[in-house]
């Protein structure tokens, strides 16, 4: 074995000790704790592999002319071209093909998402999300009076769900658009006023 091939293997092995299988197909996704977990991930996993082939191809498009097309010496300078039609099409409706393609599979991922929880479901739990000026605020219907959480910038409010049983969520907001995020949810949503 080469020393520079035990050199890569060597140089590999500090970010091999950090992978398992978990880890490998996760590409950073934590593991969530809601019904829409798997439409989520497999969301994350098709950009993830759409953002690996669009970075390898644009990788090989950039060196590709950075090492098989260097200026030898005593070379005479290449004939230029000023527009190159179907090269100038492909690289501008390419890109909005791949936009389409991920907005479609964002959509379709959103509207089942969305479609586990619709308005008539039988949701034991009710639970208003209201964003404003730094802070949100938790609203618990069922409870009764006096069940609203409100937070502050420096004391975040807690969100307190039960365990294993339905809750549906209304957004508002009360000022400018916030995004509703809980990591273990792995879905965010957005808080519109007057929406």
């Amino acid at each position: 074995m080469s020393p520079m091939r035990k050199l890569a293997l060597a140089a590999s092995l500090p970010l091999l000790a950090g992978c398992s299988n978990e880890e490998l197909t996760g590409i950073g996704y934590r593991g969530g704790v809601t019904s829409v977990n798997e439409a989520s991930f497999t969301l994350w996993q098709g950009a993830w592999l759409a953002a690996t082939i669009v970075g390898a191809f644009t990788l090989i498009l950039i060196l590709w002319p950075v090492f098989f097309h260097r200026k030898k010496e005593g070379e005479a300078f290449p004939r230029q071209f000023q527009y190159n039609i179907p090269a100038e099409v492909a690289y501008t409706v390419i890109p909005f093909i791949i936009v389409a393609v991920l907005f479609g599979y964002t959509a379709k991922a959103e509207n089942e998402i969305v479609a586990l929880s619709p308005q008539s479901s039988t949701a034991l739990h009710d639970v208003t999300v209201n964003g404003f000026q730094w802070s949100w605020q938790f609203t618990y219907k069922e409870a009764g009076e006096g069940t609203t959480v409100t937070g502050t910038p420096a004391q975040p409010p807690v969100l307190y769900m039960p365990l294993g049983e339905k809750v549906r969520f209304t957004f508002t907001a009360s000022d400018v658009i916030h995004s509703f995020w809980v990591p273990d949810f792995m879905i965010q949503m957005q808080n519109i006023p007057g929406v």
